[in-house]
């Protein structure tokens, strides 16, 4: 029997499960917004000269009669005029610029004198940038007292990778909070209004009502991933965990689906065999969803030990030590495949003895101390990766704690000592090899160590392990290790939490970070709901230490005054051909003077599927005796100094007009992977203008654990606009702000109907497995920490 249930229909428009008696216009709040009200620049003069037409720093401010004074929130937006117009000459996306706020009359989180301040927030996405911050990283306002603010911003490197030279602006003004209740209270308040309401009951309802009656759980409601009849072993994972946090009458429909999919699984298993010594990618149903009868055995050590964790959790959540006794051989053998003596990759499709592509790779690095992951699924560049990853190993961490305390139960001693052993190791592993210390700050959590590994099994470059100093949803992992004591009664939490090896402070730094440098600014419809939303993923040291270009000189011109000659030509005679003289048939072959070359080079493109790449600079070597049979004419998407070759008064060289393109081509898209490593060895910020949603799951959850209760104001008046609900009150796989914002302009075409269930793309899969799950999860424990039930108690659930 298939059960049918209302998201396959992605509850178009207005949710049955919309709001539970939560009246119509619950407690919003409108005096949200605290505008500047002096402006000055500190010193009107630039250290350098600035290559973009300078933007005025004086402006008009507006009327004192209408700016508002008092805010009745804790998280008062602050609002300027600012000097930095996105898409001005210079100021394309690209361009790095820095915002930092100062508050003297708040306290920065457990500190215990005043004197709050944002940090330097670098952001490269200028699309999003009006002159506005969210006043959040506080405990909460003091009603009747007055704030001042300053916010101080500016431009570091223009977008044709040009260092910005000129002084800051700078920005004042005050408030006084009128605010009744806590930050507590406020937050509570926010998550019942409608819009979160229906989010929160369409998605949870979805979850539970798409457990079939014979347990199997699908990883998509809307025909996304192969449809209805796949089940992704992470994603069912991740489901099952959300609905555990969702409280006790949860746990019948948890335990079907976490039962189902565990005997499927053991009717296969066979230790050592190419495919089912390991939990599959995918298990796929028959027509009735009643069993499993083929699976995607693609090798991804992460899927085992979310496996294991989602077991463990049941466990740990209901007591059920039978279903603990029945399964512990089967996923035992499965984290064997990965830590057993010698243990190696079989590659896609190898054996043991013949290992395929991929294969005969120690999952184990000694130096590391890390697990590998052969097919890591990210976001970033769109594929799977090589790697030693935060989420394999953190994820792993939590997995052998629930087999040591299973075994430890069961009497397996000399298992408990094995599996204490490994998971002790990974976590020196992680504090050793996964952490990094940004220049001036604290020590944060790393995402990998590794490569981009193409959609197919790696091809022996395994060894190739750097560390990426990036940011994404994989540095924030580590919370995972504390699973089992994250939102659990009659223990003190970040005590519970450290001694199972998590570092609650290193964690908070990554948090930080990710707020600080791998944000974008979000700007909703009302702007005063906008909030800076953690992007899928950054490259961090494109803001920290953004790629500059050298000086490039004059303004490209095939005037001959404008060309540089002899010596001066070899300034630009080095680096990569455009186009080569030498090869028959090229443009560049057939032209005679520098004049032609200079203007070749004005209109001359390659043109490739992610980029269009234009004529930096042109080198003409005129002493003709040295090209026989071909032109001297040599375009160049950088023109680089030539140190060995001999200067010659026959040399000229010029600039194209690439040299004041952008530093980096970046189209904005984050599967582009091409467009973002810059010239000398550096690499551009190019984050993504997408918010992923286990990602806000995981800071819902973090901010509820840490008691940050104005961060959960913020997101959840961010997403009570930002995730349209109108269109569906499932939440969505990702959050794509330039979808969204076209859809809010022009109308979103196809709309979400059961015709069209991904309507028109901008959430990416709605009601997505691993990210609903995990949104469940924080979501129940941001409800928990404020005082609310996590479902209404009138509520139905399956099972129950």
């Amino acid at each position: 029997m298939v059960r049918l249930w209302v998201p396959l229909a992605l509850a178009v428009a207005v949710s049955p499960y919309s709001t539970y008696g939560v009246p119509a216009h619950a407690a919003e709040h409108r005096n949200l917004v605290a505008w500047a009200t002096t402006e000055r620049d500190t010193d009107t003069a630039s250290t350098q000269e600035s290559p973009v037409v300078p933007l005025p720093l004086t402006v008009p401010l507006v009327p004192e009669a209408v700016l508002p004074t008092v805010v009745s929130t804790h998280a008062p937006v602050l609002r300027w005029e600012s000097t930095i117009k996105a898409g001005a000459p210079g100021l394309g996306p690209t361009a790095v610029m820095a915002l930092s706020i100062e508050v003297p009359e708040l306290v920065q989180p457990r500190a215990s004198q005043p004197g709050w301040s944002s940090g330097d927030i670098r952001m490269a996405v200028l699309g999003t940038w009006v002159g506005l911050y969210v006043l959040e990283g506080h405990s909460g306002l003091e009603s009747g007292k007055t704030y001042t603010w300053t916010a101080t911003e500016r431009v570091v490197v223009y977008s044709n990778g040009t260092e910005a030279g000129a002084a800051p602006a700078i920005f004042r003004g005050s408030f006084t909070a009128n605010v009744s209740g806590s930050a507590r209270d406020e937050a509570a308040a926010m998550m019942e209004t409608r819009n979160v309401s229906q989010l929160w009951n369409g998605s949870w309802h979805s979850v539970a009502d798409r457990v079939q009656p014979s347990g199997f759980l699908p990883t998509s409601v809307s025909g996304g991933y192969g449809g209805i009849t796949q089940q992704f072993v992470r994603d069912a994972s991740g489901q099952i965990i959300g609905l555990l946090q969702l409280g006790p009458r949860f746990v019948p429909v948890a335990k079907s689906a976490i039962v189902f999919m565990l005997t499927q699984l053991a009717r296969f298993y066979a230790p050592g065999d190419s495919f089912n010594a390991y939990a599959p990618h995918v298990m796929q149903a028959d027509a009735t969803l009643d069993k499993i009868v083929s699976f995607d055995y693609r090798d991804q050590t992460d899927g085992t030990f979310y496996l294991i964790s989602a077991w463990g959790k049941y466990v740990n959540t209901s007591g059920d030590l039978e279903v603990e006794s029945k399964f512990y051989d089967l996923l035992s053998g499965y984290a064997d495949h990965y830590l057993g003596p010698g243990a190696r990759s079989l590659g896609f499709g190898g054996t043991p003895q013949k290992p395929s592509l991929g294969g005969g790779v120690l999952y184990w690095n000694d130096t590391l101390s890390l697990l590998w992951n052969p097919n890591l699924e990210h976001s970033r560049l769109g594929s799977y990766w090589s790697c030693y990853d935060q989420l394999t190993n953190s994820i792993a961490v939590e997995g052998l704690r629930a087999l040591a305390t299973a075994a430890t139960r069961l009497g397996k001693l000399a298992d408990a000592s094995k599996w204490t052993a490994h998971r002790k190791a990974i976590l020196m592993g992680i504090d050793s090899s996964l952490t990094f210390t940004p220049e001036g700050g604290d020590s944060v959590y790393g995402e990998l160590r590794g490569h981009e590994n193409g959609f197919h099994e790696d091809k022996g470059t395994v060894g190739y392990s750097p560390f990426l100093e990036g940011l994404s949803y994989e540095n924030v992992l580590p919370a995972v290790i504390a699973l089992s004591v994250i939102g659990a009664n009659g223990t003190d939490p970040e005590d519970a939490a450290t001694a199972l090896g998590l570092d609650v402070a290193r964690l908070d730094a990554t948090w930080r970070m990710l707020r600080r440098d791998g944000s974008f600014q979000w700007i909703n419809q009302d702007a005063s709901l906008s909030a800076f939303v953690p992007t899928t993923h950054i490259n961090a040291t494109g803001l920290t230490d953004p790629p500059v270009r050298p000086d490039s000189g004059a303004t490209p011109s095939c005037d001959e005054k404008s060309r540089r000659v002899g010596a001066a030509a070899l300034t630009l005679a080095s680096g990569t051909d455009m186009c080569d003289p030498k090869a028959t048939g090229t443009q560049c072959g057939s032209v005679q003077n520098a004049t032609a070359c200079c203007t070749l080079c004005q209109t001359y493109a390659v043109i490739t599927k992610h980029s269009t790449e234009r004529c930096g600079a042109w080198f003409f070597n005129g002493n003709t005796s040295v090209c026989t049979g071909h032109g001297c004419c040599y375009l160049k998407p950088e023109g680089h100094p030539d140190t060995i070759t001999p200067p010659n008064p026959a040399f000229s060289a010029g600039l194209g007009p690439a040299a004041n393109d952008d530093w980096c081509a970046y189209s904005g898209s984050y599967s582009t992977p091409d467009a973002c490593p810059a010239p000398g060895g550096k690499t551009c910020a190019c984050g993504s203008y997408s918010a992923i949603g286990k990602m806000i799951g995981w800071e819902l959850g973090w901010a509820a654990f840490r008691q940050d209760y104005v961060r959960l104001i913020v997101l959840h008046r961010w997403l009570g606009q930002a995730a349209h609900v109108e269109q569906t009150t499932l939440f969505g796989e990702s959050y794509e702000y330039d979808c969204l914002k076209n859809g809010e302009a022009s109308g979103f075409t196809p709309p979400i109907s059961p015709k069209t269930p991904r309507g028109a793309g901008c959430w990416g899969d709605p009601g997505n497995g691993v990210q609903i799950g995990w949104y469940l999860w924080g979501e129940a424990l941001a409800r928990s920490a404020v005082g609310l039930p996590t479902v209404p108690a009138e509520a139905k659930v399956p099972l129950a």
